[in-house]
């Protein structure tokens, strides 16, 4: 357990300095590519085309140089570091593999919502509205189909058939007053040795997933635990909560970019639709996502101390609960007591001492 606690640190230096030295190499590139002219240099060999297939090009070549760093930085995060301080159970062909299915889905999603950006921008100077309101929607979507079309390109699924675990959940989302169909477990141990849980979708598509690696390392009364957690989110409808986080954020983005971007196209000279300025507008929104997200952080922090609290009057035992925290932090290599700046910037869950504190409090 000591040898455990003293990978901690090191493994989350190394996280967050590779998380920094990420985003700074895509700020700087983004900037590059806009100062070097390279986007006048794509303009030359796309002039005859019409201006939709025009911004396809541009979305396509900017996403294939900005995918390269985040391969390099991919490849050291989440392949080497976690090789390193032994989480990891994937082969490089296994993860190379699940990257580059995450990137052609990144693509697919980044061609839609930037044709879509692009086509208000040229049409109306109410574009950032507009822009928000299909984007907020289309969020929906993806909640929607993630269970059916994404979860299973990088998992492999089963519902959990075992009949005393079975009957356990299912008597357990009666004290919830839910009623719950299939409960899904995946293979996380063929890609790495954390454990994990989660609710997925959204209406009739949603599902509960545990990694393989709880149910075979967790006891029953800490699996029990984990799956009050997860009903509790069901019972407050907080995946719908999140998408409204997500699409508060957004709008505040967007209107922000606009004021922005108003104020760069008058000092350039350019039109604010040209896809020339497409670097300099993908710089201020990851600029701005990152200044959201610790607003967005404590808000998801609070559904999840909601889904704790509610845990634990259903469940009613602080030592299964307290023993299943520890085992996460142990397994996952958690920081029990980050600095007050990580938390805000990355937990979107309470630190696993807080939650511990607060069991212990009721």
């Amino acid at each position: 357990m000591n040898r455990e606690k003293e990978k901690v640190k090191p493994y989350h230096l190394l996280k967050n300095t590779l998380f920094f030295a990420k985003l700074s190499c895509v700020l700087a590139l983004l900037f590059l590519l806009f100062k070097s002219g390279f986007p006048w240099k794509v303009e030359q060999l796309v002039e005859n085309l019409n201006y939709y297939p025009k911004v396809t090009i541009y979305l396509s070549i900017l996403f294939a140089i900005v995918s390269l760093v985040k391969f390099l930085f991919s490849w050291v995060d989440s392949y080497l570091v976690e090789k390193r301080f032994n989480l990891s159970s994937q082969t490089f062909g296994g993860w190379f593999k699940d990257f580059l299915k995450a990137t052609i889905v990144e693509f697919l999603i980044f061609l839609i919502l930037g044709e879509i950006f692009y086509f208000f921008l040229k049409v109306t100077k109410l574009w950032w509205l507009l822009v928000w309101i299909v984007w907020f929607f289309f969020t929906f979507v993806l909640a929607k189909i993630s269970p059916y079309l994404i979860l299973p390109l990088f998992f492999k699924l089963r519902k959990i058939e075992e009949p005393s675990l079975k009957e356990t959940i299912n008597n357990l989302a009666h004290t919830f007053g839910l009623k719950i169909k299939d409960i899904w477990e995946a293979d996380f141990s063929r890609k790495t040795k954390k454990a994990n849980a989660f609710v997925i979708g959204l209406g009739n598509s949603k599902r509960i997933v545990l990694a393989d690696n709880l149910l075979t390392r967790y006891t029953p009364q800490e699996i029990e635990v984990v799956c009050a957690h997860e009903f509790a989110h069901i019972k407050n409808k907080d995946t719908l909560k999140s998408i409204f986080l997500v699409g508060g954020s957004l709008l505040f983005m967007f209107l922000f970019l606009n004021l922005i971007l108003g104020k760069v196209v008058d000092s350039i000279g350019l039109e604010l639709y040209h896809p020339r300025l497409l670097p300099l507008i993908l710089l201020f929104i990851i600029i701005l996502n990152f200044i959201f997200t610790p607003i967005e952080n404590f808000f998801l922090r609070k559904i999840e101390e909601k889904a704790d609290q509610q845990t634990l009057s259903v469940i009613q035992s602080r030592d299964s609960f307290i023993s299943c925290m520890e085992k996460l932090a142990k397994d996952n290599l958690s920081e029990t007591n980050p600095p007050k700046w990580r938390k805000l910037l990355f937990y979107t869950h309470p630190p696993i001492n807080e939650r511990i504190e607060r069991a212990k409090s009721l």
